[in-house]
């Protein structure tokens, strides 16, 4: 349910920006456009894969061994 409100709040946004959007130069679009997509790519694969994939967790494994403490 929490997803459909976060898809329907990410068109929303965008709809409503839409007129401020087309005003702005290309970078700013194409970088505003771009985080978005990266946000909702997030999104889908933290509700839609069986297995989430942790980059904290697998980074704090490499770096174990390099601190100084227990």
């Amino acid at each position: 349910m929490i997803e459909v409100l976060l898809i329907i709040l990410m068109a929303f946004s965008v709809w409503r920006d839409q007129e401020a959007m087309r005003k702005e130069p290309p970078i700013n679009r194409w970088f505003s456009y771009g985080m978005m997509a990266v946000s909702f790519g997030i999104l889908l694969y933290t509700t839609l894969s069986p297995q989430i994939f942790f980059p904290s967790e697998w980074l704090g494994r490499i770096l174990r061994p390099l601190v100084p403490f227990p």
